[in-house]
């Protein structure tokens, strides 16, 4: 939570105010608050998200957000149209999305990619019709593969290193 301007307004009363607020409406939403550090100016959350829940449902109870930044695996910019979904899932205004770029065949490509373990494990198990809401919490790690040359031997490389 960052308010507006960053003004350092979360001290005293107020700072000890607002944790019990944040675990009551993550209580209400059936959201995990593993931790929480209140800074002067902003509040670090660190919650554990349901997979049947998206991360847009999740924070739609905190402050509103005034900007949506996130990553995409492809060489071409996104389409208007997909802008325009991120904006209203987040609910922003679509000049308030940027969306990366990272091409498959990169460093950020690669990271990218093998950074969703966690979701290509869940992706599996729903393939094989398993019950995801009985899965409590999740963790993963996946080497970080070399940069390849073209997107489709880095699909591989990546592929290889998530499984």
């Amino acid at each position: 939570m960052i308010p507006k301007y960053r003004r350092k307004v979360f001290h005293g009363r107020l700072r000890r105010q607002i944790g019990p607020i944040q675990r009551d409406l993550c209580r209400q939403r059936g959201v995990e608050l593993v931790e929480r550090h209140a800074m002067p100016d902003r509040v670090h959350l660190c919650l554990s998200i349901p997979p049947k829940y998206s991360v847009a449902y999740t924070i739609g109870f905190r402050e509103s957000e005034n900007a949506i930044v996130g990553v995409l695996e492809t060489r071409k910019p996104p389409p208007h149209a997909v802008v325009a979904a991120v904006a209203s899932e987040c609910k922003v205004l679509p000049s308030s999305v940027t969306l990366l770029a990272a091409p498959t065949a990169s460093l950020a490509g690669g990271v990218q990619v093998v950074a969703r373990s966690v979701e290509t494990a869940l992706h599996k198990l729903a393939e094989l019709k398993f019950d995801l809401g009985r899965i409590q919490s999740a963790h993963g790690s996946a080497p970080l593969p070399p940069v390849a040359r073209n997107d489709l031997a880095a699909i591989g490389r990546t592929n290889d290193a998530v499984l």
